[in-house]
């Protein structure tokens, strides 16, 4: 049965928060913060915008905040995420907006449709938008979103594989899996122009094109330094590079307007 707040409730009369919430407020104040502590990020920000008293409850509990703290991200993270934050429950804030901003930011880049090519450099612009942003972060506003593109998830593994803290192509792709990441099983298309050596020769130059391809959980697990490739970007050896999320070939309009003229025939 759903309990009712008592008129001496600090939350107000009846109606004054959502039906999700109703009766928290009537239980001792340890089985309230139980209960506080067992719920998602998100729904511990909506309790607290229900009332003052569970407002005050859930700002207050900074060693709840620092568990959700040590819960999310790695130590390492959890060191860049210092800056001049004064509180555990800021700290959680200030790095999981940065990460919501960062992929909001990086996203109109790479929601191309499939099989449209993407010079690098637009690529990197995407990457460079997603620096510092953490595994979680990967995990819950890219992997987990349906509607993330392909591309987009590639930039997130990148940022996972390849930048400091690394992550192990094993435990990314669990993460791709657990979050069921339709992306992950999607295939994509790097090719490199590079900068070679003709045999005997010296130091003579010749263009060399290198093309990798295959499903992002293939590549993490039969091929991690690509990754770093993909980071480090358009330098050195690399003279130039593309990329492109591999899906079903689009039939010219003429193609089908073909089909319909040899049913009709055969009519």
């Amino acid at each position: 049965a759903t309990m009712e707040s008592s008129p001496e409730s600090p939350c107000g009369p009846p109606g004054a928060m959502t039906s999700d919430f109703y009766g928290l407020v009537d239980l001792p104040l340890e089985c309230q913060r139980a209960i506080i502590d067992r719920l998602h990020w998100r729904e511990v920000l909506a309790l607290e915008s229900t009332c003052s008293h569970l407002r005050d409850l859930v700002r207050g509990d900074e060693p709840a905040w620092r568990v959700r703290c040590e819960m999310r991200f790695t130590p390492e993270e959890l060191a860049v995420a210092y800056d001049d934050a004064t509180t555990w429950r800021e700290r959680f804030m200030r790095s999981v907006k940065r990460g919501m901003k960062a992929v909001s930011n990086a996203r109109p880049l790479l929601d191309l449709a499939d099989n449209t090519v993407v010079h690098f450099r637009k690529f990197e612009e995407a990457q460079r938008r997603l620096a510092g942003i953490t595994f979680q972060d990967v995990r819950e506003f890219i992997a987990a979103e349906r509607s993330s593109p392909t591309l987009l998830v590639l930039a997130g593994m990148v940022e996972c594989m390849a930048r400091e803290p690394k992550v192990e192509p094993a435990e990314v792709v669990g993460m791709l899996k657990d979050a069921g990441c339709e992306a992950s099983e999607k295939s994509v298309r790097l090719t490199q122009w590079l900068l070679g050596r003709l045999e005997g020769v010296g130091y003579r130059l010749r263009d060399e094109v290198v093309v990798h391809e295959g499903s992002l959980e293939r590549l993490a697990v039969d091929n991690p330094r690509l990754f770093e490739v993909m980071l480090r970007g358009i330098q050195y050896e690399v003279r130039d590079m593309e990329v492109r999320a591999i899906g079903p070939e689009k039939k010219p309009w003429w193609a089908v307007l073909g089909t319909g003229m040899h049913i009709s025939q055969a009519a």
